[in-house]
């Protein structure tokens, strides 16, 4: 709790613009930076991705669910926090109970529900970060506050993911050094 605490209090974020959420037909809320396929094909993500030089980010949603509404309506009306979400990652969505294809990397076709199974997405939201090869980079399971939200993409973006070291103690030692930065 006190590093969440401390991380806000390093992290601001203008407040969030007012705006109106919509929903699409299968009750997932809707973002016009979130890429809309009638069938996912993962491959192609991951291409478009690695061609525009960004990751590619799977969130894992479902109708009704109060946390993805939180993470729409709290996380991705901060303007500061969806350009800097934007500049490093391609977005997706999957519905954990859908019957729609995804077609992976190597051919292989599942529907969104086994998809999301087959990677342990018990709980919604969850956000999966991969890199433009589809190595998962960071797997973030529910609600998080912007702040946070986004100091787990700069984990990614900055190679903490790659580093060994895990995403908390990581934001741990990097609010040590913004912390000695600021002389405190």
């Amino acid at each position: 709790m006190a590093l969440f605490l401390m991380l806000t209090s390093f992290l601001t974020f203008a407040a969030p613009s007012a705006s109106a959420q919509q929903l699409m037909a299968n009750g997932l809320h809707a973002q016009p930076w979130i890429n809309k396929y009638s069938e996912t094909v993962l491959l192609d993500s991951l291409a478009e991705a690695k061609a525009s030089g960004k990751g590619l980010v799977i969130l894992f949603e479902q109708k009704g669910c109060e946390y993805c509404k939180a993470l729409h309506e709290e996380n991705f009306t901060v303007k500061e926090l969806t350009n800097y979400l934007t500049k490093h990652f391609t977005f997706m969505q999957i519905d954990i109970w859908s019957d729609w294809k995804v077609i992976l990397p190597d051919g292989k076709t599942m529907t969104e529900q086994d998809y999301a199974s087959s990677l342990a997405v018990r709980n919604t939201p969850t956000t999966l970060i991969m890199d433009s090869i589809g190595h998962v980079q960071l797997k973030l399971p529910g609600f998080a506050p912007a702040p946070v939200y986004r100091a787990a993409f700069e984990y990614v973006v900055e190679g903490g993911s790659k580093s060994g070291m895990s995403l908390l103690p990581w934001m741990r030692q990097r609010l040590k050094k913004k912390q000695a930065e600021q002389g405190g």
